[in-house]
């Protein structure tokens, strides 16, 4: 590794400064687009849904002969995980989302306090793809959760 590469590395600016975007494989473009929009309340910008950073978008991709995506997958621990976890930013707005998407009878889980992850539920989008919903007004603990008697995250899934 160059000097230049490790001199920057060990600064407190980084080469990668957030996540762009993310490609969610959907069978059917229009029926997730109008779940995405209704369900999730997203915004559609035209080609993608923009988030209110203004920095994060998500595209639906229609799958080659509307083959039903795989987007979920088992960890070691033999629990079935999510790529993808939105943020709801005020407690009473996490649980008012919760009550809304049971109403319209989606596919979701109880909210449960995941330990070092705080507050989180998740749901499944119309092809099975399995999205975390964190309530993000719960704030990590950062230098001390990972830590060897922390435990890790992986142990909690």
């Amino acid at each position: 590794m160059s000097e230049q590469l490790k001199e920057k590395k060990t600064g407190t600016n980084h080469f990668v400064g957030g996540i762009g975007a993310v490609y969610v494989p959907v069978s059917d473009f229009w029926t997730s687009k109008t779940w995405y929009e209704e369900v999730l309340d997203l915004k559609w910008g035209g080609h993608c849904f923009h988030f209110e950073d203004n920095e994060t978008t998500l595209f639906l991709v229609e799958t080659k002969n509307h083959e039903k995506p795989h987007l979920n997958f088992i960890s070691k621990g033999s629990y079935e995980m999510f790529i993808l976890t939105l943020n709801i930013k005020k407690k009473e707005l996490f649980e008012e989302f919760h009550r809304r998407v049971v109403a319209l009878g989606v596919r979701v889980e109880n909210i449960e306090n995941r330990g070092i992850c705080g507050d989180n539920f998740r749901l499944y989008d119309p092809d099975g793809n399995k999205i975390d919903i964190w309530n993000t007004d719960y704030r990590h603990v950062t230098a001390s959760q990972w830590g060897s008697t922390a435990g890790t995250l992986e142990e909690s899934i």
